[in-house]
């Protein structure tokens, strides 16, 4: 049996591979937006509202509101500076996620991370295909908030040492750190960008975040989201 493809679209609706194929301006923001409606159903079912909806991922860290059973939506979204005239769901964010960049500034010896990404390949340290670079989940795997031998369901076995040795040779020593130290100031860090992307949806509208059911999902949602 054989039917229609349909792809989403950044607005919430669906549309034709044909349609799709010529507006690829419609698709920028698709995935965001699935999440959001995905929220929508299962807050619907739960009867939960108002709902703040979290998705953290490798690169980045998206945030949208339900209110009144309903997403909220941008008239003019900006894409790389760009203005974009389709209205799409309004989902703000930022580049923070389990692939971000642990580093520390040369000028001034400060730690930041991100908003470089390590991606999917060559990933995180721990993935063990070429990086380098320590990364939120190799933190995460140093502070054994990750279980190296039943990473996806046990479908990829992670290398704690790699993360170790990344985080070490990157962000502890230059700092003078423990690893552990020098993890944990990783997660902080990141945890703080993505507090602040929240209020920046919230407080700055006008709107209590204690009010919110949050939801959060995503790879490193389960890490970050408490």
């Amino acid at each position: 049996h054989q039917g229609a493809i349909a792809v989403m679209h950044s607005s919430g609706g669906l549309s034709s591979i044909e349609e799709a194929s010529v507006r690829g301006a419609s698709l920028l923001s698709s995935g965001p937006a699935g999440g959001l409606l995905g929220t929508r159903a299962l807050a619907a079912r739960l009867g939960l509202d108002p709902v703040l909806a979290t998705d953290v991922g490798g690169t980045s860290f998206d945030v949208g509101l339900v209110i009144d059973g309903e997403p909220s939506y941008a008239e003019m979204p900006i894409y790389a500076k760009y203005p974009v005239a389709l209205p799409t769901i309004d989902v703000p964010s930022i580049g923070a996620g389990g692939g971000s960049i642990g580093w520390v500034e040369p000028e001034t010896g400060i730690l930041r991370v991100g908003p470089q990404s390590a991606g999917a390949r060559p990933g995180p340290a721990c993935y063990g295909l070429g990086g380098t670079e320590p990364t939120v989940t190799d933190a995460n795997v140093v502070l054994g908030r990750i279980n190296p031998g039943n990473f996806l369901g046990g479908r990829m076995t992670l290398d704690a040492d790699r993360a170790h040795a990344a985080v070490a040779a990157r962000v502890a020593e230059p700092l003078g750190m423990t690893v552990e130290e020098a993890a944990l100031a990783m997660i902080d860090i990141v945890d703080a960008q993505l507090a602040d992307l929240i209020r920046r949806v919230t407080v700055e509208r006008g709107m209590d975040p204690a009010s919110f059911a949050v939801f959060g999902y995503g790879g490193a949602a389960g890490l970050h989201v408490d």
